[in-house]
């Protein structure tokens, strides 16, 4: 492969175009310590030496600095890699080391926050947020049954918050209370069943 063009980058580094495609990005002094130039074959042994002794131990430790703050999920880190240009072989040994050590860790993200967002959101928001955080489905599934009791007290939180006695409403004020709560995205048998549930706790204590 050629070197068919050195572009200036971010923070004093150089994006590599090979085949003009980019390829990888390198700080300045780093491009002549390898002494790359435009219009130059890229040989597999200096490209295999850039890789192992460059860019493989910065990818490890950007991965690192990226969930020194907060914690992400693989797909998140995965993408910021491939913003940075950091090559796809790269970018699957570092994550899979970071998996390894549980750096990185989908699962622990999927129920930490399902946890935390279950006092405030349903299940389908929860559902929604996590899949375009990039969350697999079952991994979503699995979180959601282990925070299952949580919305159905959340649900009885709002129903009382709205009427302290449902069992004094009309059915067409349960109707519209039902569809208040519905709409913030909370599943409509349940919502059922704990609306009858409080009622049976309301007649059953006077």
């Amino acid at each position: 492969m050629y070197i068919t063009s050195i572009e200036a980058w971010k923070k004093g580094r150089k994006l590599i175009y090979l085949n003009n495609e980019p390829g990888f990005v390198l700080y300045t002094s780093e491009v002549r310590d390898y002494d790359l130039a435009e219009g130059m074959e890229l040989s597999a042994g200096l490209y295999k030496n850039i890789e192992e002794l460059t860019l493989k131990p910065r990818c490890k430790r950007r991965i690192l600095h990226l969930l020194d703050r907060y914690d992400k999920t693989e797909a998140q880190v995965r993408q910021k890699l491939k913003d940075e240009f950091y090559p796809e072989e790269v970018i699957d040994e570092a994550i899979s080391a970071a998996n390894r050590g549980r750096y990185l860790d989908d699962n622990r993200y999927a129920l930490q926050y399902t946890y935390e967002k279950s006092r405030s959101k349903s299940r389908r928001m929860i559902s929604a947020e996590l899949r375009n955080r990039g969350i697999p489905e079952a991994l979503i599934e699995k979180a959601l049954e282990e925070t299952e009791d949580n919305e159905e007290a959340l649900i009885r939180k709002q129903i009382l918050k709205k009427s302290p006695d449902p069992g004094q409403l009309t059915y067409e004020e349960k109707q519209k209370l039902l569809g208040s709560i519905c709409r913030k995205g909370f599943d409509a048998d349940r919502c059922i069943k704990v609306l009858n549930e409080l009622i049976r706790e309301k007649q059953n204590y006077s």
